[in-house]
């Protein structure tokens, strides 16, 4: 289903001139194949976000796009490149993410990075104390968001 519903995506994408839903496509793709265990397709997929995302363009609000392309890209990313084989690749692909997700400052995307990029690869990569820190740092800005809006 998730296949037929990421070509379908692609479909759309070319039919229509809007560039965020062609990265939205390639995005959809890009997780899909992931969690299919298709990694090189994965990594295309998101490397294909990162050659056409121009932050002038196509840096979107949060209201139009729950996640900056170009940051979950580089967050999934990681974890792809560890998959493949590429340690130093997948962890200059993590603080990659974290820089734009700062950039950018939206609580959604920094939770985002932490969790996948962060946790995540620190998770694979063995190192129990970086995770721990993830950790800590989505909770404080589940605190920090909280409190911004009263509760």
């Amino acid at each position: 289903m998730m296949r037929r519903l990421s070509e379908e995506a692609r479909q759309v994408a070319n039919r229509l001139p809007d560039p965020i839903i062609r990265l939205a496509s390639h995005r959809l793709a890009g997780i899909t194949a992931m969690h299919f265990g298709a990694f090189p397709e994965a990594r295309s997929e998101f490397e294909a976000i990162l050659r056409l995302y121009d932050a002038r363009r196509h840096r979107s609000q949060p209201v139009h796009y729950v996640h900056d392309p170009k940051v979950s890209a580089l967050t999934y990313l990681s974890l792809v490149l560890w998959v493949l084989g590429f340690p130093e690749q997948a962890r200059r692909s993590s603080a990659a993410a974290f820089q734009c997700a700062a950039e950018l400052d939206q609580a959604n995307l920094t939770a985002h990075v932490h969790n996948f990029a962060g946790a995540g690869l620190d998770e694979l990569l063995g190192d129990v104390p970086g995770v721990q820190a993830h950790a800590e740092g989505i909770v404080e800005l589940a605190d920090g968001t909280a409190w911004a809006i009263g509760t």
